[in-house]
């Protein structure tokens, strides 16, 4: 059984021994030198400017005019405006709707059909004075032709050639002449009278007539100025009260918007321009109004009022919110750097082709820029791109420079 066994231990012997000599004659593994990887970044070189002092919030839109339409006249509505509905955009003097007026013509009618009356009657009075005035005048030479015979017949009676019943009878022929003359001196007296009472009546008919003219001119609304319309619910053929408020209408000329800071924020400079920004991305310039004398005394915050004028296309409406910068007197020119390239206090820079990390002391911040104190000078190049993992001395290659 030895034998058996030799035979088994031989060929694992001669194994080892010829593996052996296969790994010893090998030559080792050359070490290979590997290149350092390039990082690609973005750049922008390092200006100095004077950044604005600026505060940024938020403020609501609020209408400066509003108008409620009521009409003044009842009736029903014969026509109105095609934009005459919710949302639509009218311009100032536009007849928004009319209502109809057919009683208030009649009325016109019958008023002037008075007139006409009236004047045919003063007509009448003065045609009636030229009458009586011929008659006076008329009167006056029987009268004197009276007189005279009067006279005659009392020289005739003093001489005894006349009885004096005959006296008699012409004395009362002048005195019947004389009350005549006086009744159409009386009846010329009232004449005046009649015509001023007449002219007096015609006054108070004009006066009916202007107001059924005002009537009717109040049928016809017009809008009084610029501006959109609320929740309208009017059309032809409506019957509408006097007096009833049938819907509004906001002017959109000027809008008035309503920003809330914080008080100590709003003493730290005087303001100087202002800007709003629409919730469709529009920055457009607001005028700046006076702040609010009190405080919210929970949020402690002051509202500025601003004005934005020329929307005549809506661009904001009552309510909205809107993003509102104010801004003031620059600071002194510094480096500015964005916000994003901070990295824990620290900016990459690209010197020589490789990564510097340099670390700087801010200044202030204003928006998404920040003013260096110091650690930073103009015409540095700047990466503003994320590094990530990077380290410093790691080469760069600037995007866009690639040859």
């Amino acid at each position: 059984m030895k034998w058996l066994n030799l035979l088994f231990i031989i060929p694992v012997l001669l194994g080892i021994m010829f593996f052996k000599n296969q790994v010893s004659g090998r030559k080792p593994p050359e070490k290979k030198q590997t290149a350092q990887a390039v990082l690609r970044v973005d750049t922008e070189e390092v200006e100095e400017r004077a950044l604005p002092r600026r505060l940024e919030g938020f403020g609501t839109v609020v209408t400066e005019r509003e108008w409620t339409a009521v009409p003044q006249v009842s009736g029903k509505v014969v026509s109105v405006h095609p934009n005459l509905r919710t949302g639509g955009v009218i311009s100032a003097g536009q007849v928004l709707f009319v209502i109809e007026t057919i009683d208030q013509q009649l009325e016109q009618e019958r008023i002037l059909a008075e007139g006409r009356a009236m004047s045919a009657e003063i007509e009448q009075v003065q045609q009636r004075k030229k009458r009586l005035q011929a008659q006076l005048e008329a009167a006056r030479g029987t009268l004197s032709l009276l007189q005279k015979e009067e006279a005659r017949y009392q020289t005739l009676y003093e001489k005894g050639a006349t009885p004096a019943s005959t006296v008699d009878a012409r004395r009362r022929d002048v005195l019947n002449q004389e009350r005549a003359i006086k009744e159409i001196e009386s009846n010329i007296a009232t004449i005046p009278a009649q015509i001023d009472a007449v002219q007096a009546r015609m006054s108070a008919n004009r006066a009916n007539l202007q107001k059924q003219g005002v009537q009717i001119g109040r049928s016809v609304v017009k809008a009084p100025f610029n501006g959109r319309l609320g929740e309208v619910y009017l059309e032809v053929g409506q019957v509408v009260s006097a007096g009833s408020q049938l819907f509004t209408m906001q002017g959109n000329d000027e809008v008035r918007i309503e920003a809330r800071f914080p008080q100590a924020q709003l003493g730290q400079f005087p303001l100087k321009t202002a800007y709003v920004t629409t919730p469709s991305g529009r920055q457009v310039k607001a005028n700046i109004g006076p702040l609010r004398e009190q405080v919210d005394p929970v949020s402690r915050t002051a509202s500025v009022q601003l004005t934005v004028s020329n929307l005549a296309n809506g661009h904001l409406l009552p309510g909205a919110l809107v993003g509102v910068v104010l801004e003031g007197e620059s600071h002194e020119p510094r480096p500015v750097v964005p916000r994003s390239a901070l990295h824990n206090r620290s900016v990459f820079l690209v010197e020589d082709g490789k990564l510097t990390r340099r670390e700087i002391q801010v200044a202030f911040r204003e928006g998404d820029f920040l003013a260096v104190e110091s650690g930073l000078q103009g015409g540095e190049k700047l990466v503003v791109s994320d590094p990530g993992l990077a380290i410093e001395g790691t080469p760069v290659l600037v995007k866009g420079q690639e040859q």
